[in-house]
């Protein structure tokens, strides 16, 4: 049985390098939540769950069908938690890996937030990370404002005093107004 389990391990460990079944897929979801996950045995990842049924002007189909997936980078990770609380699709491209161990196999490689239909277009809003001081800072900047704030990954709230010394950290463009449109 040990022999077993070791001949499975090496394989399940080995297939990590096997690569993925697909790659550069896109879908369009809703964002219900993001998860700041903390396996006992595997490293902390952020993964997303993103539905499938959309509705507009609340007509429209829901889903049963949510996906989970993986966020590796941090500017992905603000699109996604922006919308997340605005409720805004979502438009995800991602790749899928043959083997994973702990986290899941759907892998976001970049998401782009999607204007309301029959709206104006605005501005859309851009990523900032920063590195001060051995502190990453990262926000995301819409017209002068400042939302999903982190510093050192951990969600800050831009009216404290942390929050206002990061947001100042940011730097050019970024004024002290703070809040999503």
């Amino acid at each position: 049985m040990r022999t077993l389990l070791a001949v499975l391990f090496v394989f399940v460990s080995g297939c990590e390098g096997c690569g993925y079944t697909s790659v550069d897929n896109k879908m369009t979801g809703q964002v219900k939540k993001i998860h700041h996950n903390t396996p006992i045995v595997c490293e902390n990842y952020i993964s997303a769950d993103v539905s499938l049924g959309v509705m507009q002007n609340g007509v429209g189909s829901i889903s049963s069908h949510d996906v989970q997936m993986t966020i590796e980078d941090q500017k992905v990770m603000l699109v996604m938690e922006k919308a997340a609380s605005t409720g805004k699709l979502v438009e995800i491209t991602f790749k899928e890996r043959r083997v994973t161990v702990c986290i899941d196999g759907y892998i976001v490689t970049s998401a782009k937030l999607l204007d309301d239909p029959g709206k104006p277009q605005a501005a859309s809003a851009r990523s900032v990370v920063v590195d001060v001081d051995g502190h990453s800072i990262s926000a995301l900047v819409d017209d002068d404002r400042v939302s999903n704030l982190h510093v050192d990954g951990v969600s800050t709230d831009p009216a404290s005093p942390t929050g206002k010394v990061a947001i100042e950290k940011l730097g050019a463009g970024v004024s002290n107004s703070v809040g999503a449109k």
